[in-house]
C-alpha cells in the first residue's frame, strides 16, 4: 500500500506519519484491504481532524475585514492625493517644451499614487488560506485593501498570515516574532530547509493541487 492509496481513500486528510501507523498494520495482515485499512484510518485518526486554532483563524479574518474595511478610506486618500497632483500639474505650461520633463515626472508619480497608497494600506501583509477542498488564497494586504482580490472567509481548512514583523498560521500559531522563531536561523541551510518542509508538509496536509502532487 502506498501512501498516495491512502491519501485517495482518505480525502488527503491522512498524513504520512499516520500511513506509516496504518502500513505496519496492514502489513502484518495478509487479509486486510486498503478499504479496510482506510476504516482503520478513520476509527484511529478521523475523528481528531485538526481544526484550525480559534485564536489565529479570527486575527487572520479580522486582518481581512480591516483591509477590505480601509478600502473606502484609500479611495479618499487617492483623491486627496491626485488632487494635488493635478494642482501641481497645472502650474506648468504644457507648450512649453522646458517644462516638459517637470510634467513628465509629475504625470509618472501621479500614476503610481494608487498603487502606493494600496501597499501603505495593506500594511506589508500577506495572507495564505487553504479551504476545506484544498483550493487555495494568497493574497496581499494591498491586493485585497485594493479589491483586486477578495478572500473567502467559510470553509477555511488552514491560513498563514506574515508582515514583516510577525508570522502565524492557524495549525502551529506563532511561527515568528522578536523573541521566537520555529524555523531556526533562516540565515542558514537548516533553517530554510525547515521552513521549507514545514510549507510543503501544510500543502500535503491540506490536499492541495501542489500537495497531491507531492504525496508521495
Amino acid at each position: 500500500m502506498m501512501y498516495s492509496e491512502l491519501l485517495n481513500l482518505t480525502d488527503g486528510k491522512a498524513t504520512y506519519e499516520q500511513f506509516l501507523d496504518i502500513e505496519m498494520v496492514y502489513m502484518s495482515k495478509e487479509d486486510m484491504t486498503k478499504k479496510q485499512a482506510a476504516t482503520l484510518w478513520k476509527r484511529l485518526y478521523g475523528e481528531k481532524e485538526e481544526k484550525p486554532i480559534p485564536k489565529y483563524l479570527k486575527e487572520i479574518k479580522d486582518a481581512i475585514r480591516d483591509f477590505k474595511d480601509n478600502r473606502e478610506w484609500l479611495d479618499y486618500a487617492i483623491e486627496q492625493e491626485e488632487k494635488k497632483y493635478d494642482e501641481k500639474l497645472a502650474e506648468y505650461d504644457r507648450n512649453d517644451w522646458i517644462n516638459r520633463w517637470v510634467i513628465e515626472c509629475l504625470e509618472k508619480q501621479r500614476a503610481e499614487v494608487a498603487y502606493k497608497k494600496c501597499e501603505e494600506f495593506g500594511n506589508d501583509a500577506m495572507i495564505h488560506i487553504i479551504y476545506k477542498d484544498g483550493s487555495e488564497c494568497i493574497a496581499s494586504g494591498a491586493e485585497i485593501v485594493g479589491g483586486m482580490i477578495t478572500p473567502k472567509m467559510q470553509n477555511i481548512a488552514y491560513a498563514n498570515y506574515s508582515d514583516g514583523y510577525i508570522e502565524y498560521d492557524t495549525l502551529t500559531g506563532i511561527l515568528v516574532d522578536d523573541e521566537t522563531d520555529f524555523f531556526g536561523d533562516l540565515s542558514t541551510d537548516e533553517g530554510i530547509e525547515a521552513r521549507e518542509n514545514y510549507y510543503n508538509m501544510i500543502e500535503i496536509k491540506y490536499g492541495t493541487e501542489w500537495g497531491r502532487k507531492h504525496s508521495t
